[in-house]
């Protein structure tokens, strides 16, 4: 008999291993939030905002999608649970003390996105880096804060699947 893992196992696991890797010790979410990207072109312009925003930092961006999708594979899950033709998103940024952001829509409708924050070991460092990339992405999305990160995680979110006319329009 094959045992496989189920899809919040996946997701634990997953989930985990990015705060593990990204952070060295595990640290919980003090701030979550989310929005809709509608695209791959709403995915593409997240991916490079938060690159700008970690260049402008001095922090360190990472995208580890590509290489999620393939560890998924090797445990025996095909695809994400994801709708068809969706991309897995699992992006983040990492600072000094723990300090950072991951971006992933495991578990999540598609082109939804949550964005997890960590403070890190220096509190007002963390809010402020948290409070800084909140200020951009809302320029751009419609972002929602999830109430009480540390009790619930991100929830589908109503209209995520709606037309990319819905967006705001990109800066210059």
């Amino acid at each position: 008999m094959i045992l496989r893992p189920s899809f919040w196992t996946l997701c634990i696991i997953v989930g985990a291993s990015i705060l593990i890797a990204g952070c060295g010790a595990a640290q919980r979410n003090n701030r979550v939030v989310q929005f809709c990207l509608y695209d791959t072109a709403g995915i593409n312009d997240l991916r490079s905002m938060m690159q700008e925003f970690a260049d402008a930092q001095s922090m360190a961006f990472i995208d580890n999608s590509a290489q999620t999708q393939a560890q998924l594979q090797r445990i025996g899950v095909d695809s994400p649970p994801l709708p068809e033709g969706e991309p897995l998103i699992n992006m983040g940024i990492n600072g000094p003390g723990g300090l950072g952001v991951t971006a992933g829509n495991l578990g999540l409708p598609g082109y939804q996105v949550a964005l997890g924050f960590t403070k890190g070991t220096d509190a007002a460092k963390g809010k402020a880096f948290a409070d800084a990339l909140v200020r951009e992405l809302d320029q751009r999305w419609e972002l929602v804060e999830v109430p009480n990160p540390d009790e619930r995680g991100a929830f589908p979110l109503p209209n995520c699947a709606g037309e990319p006319a819905a967006r705001r329009p990109s800066s210059p």
